[in-house]
């Protein structure tokens, strides 16, 4: 196992899947959700440099969790391992790459894609088909990272996200349950 899949298995339960839990140890969290777009977004970058710097690490690590193109087949999954003072540009090359397994770009194919920094302190788990994005941290660096409101992505507790993902379920409701379900296992505000 590759150090970037080792510090994302150790703050994720890559089998796990919104809106159940899928950091490890949650009780030393408070997490905030926003818009999975965060992923291509400058503001993405921005982010993960930001947690990154909170804890002063060197690197920065994602796994792809899950891929369109893999489902039913080998689960390698593409990795990252980028320096904490990498440019953006490195970090979207990243994205642009075409799957091992896959012909479409990694940032359409990856569905699900986590987050950490070397420390394993913090996570960033993107979820594109439920269109959500929720970091996991100490209080002290969710306090700092949402003050920042890069790119105008709002964070916002469990208990808020039903206008994040009013998109997904157009023309219905969200459902009542997977809104629940996301308070029951992320419901701690992070204020």
């Amino acid at each position: 196992m590759t150090r970037p899949e080792k510090t994302i298995h150790g703050r994720f339960d890559i089998a796990a899947r919104l809106p159940e839990q899928v950091f490890r140890r949650p009780d030393e969290l408070v997490f905030a959700f926003s818009d999975s777009a965060l992923l291509t977004a400058f503001g993405g970058w921005e982010i993960l440099k930001a947690c990154a710097q909170h804890f002063k690490e060197d690197r920065i690590f994602a796994v792809v969790v899950d891929q369109v193109a893999t489902i039913g087949r080998t689960r390698v999954f593409p990795t990252l391992s980028i320096e904490s003072e990498a440019t953006r540009e490195i970090y979207i090359n990243w994205l642009d790459e075409k799957g091992s397994t896959s012909a479409g770009l990694l940032y359409i194919d990856a569905r699900t894609v986590a987050f950490s920094g070397s420390s394993g302190e913090w996570g960033l788990w993107i979820d594109q088909d439920r269109e959500l994005a929720v970091l996991g941290g100490p209080r002290a660096l969710l306090t700092s990272i949402i003050e920042k409101q890069v790119d105008g992505f709002v964070w916002v507790p469990a208990s808020a996200v039903e206008d994040l993902l009013a998109p997904s379920f157009f023309p219905e409701p969200v459902s009542v349950d997977l809104l629940d379900r996301l308070v029951k296992a992320y419901g701690r505000d992070f204020a």
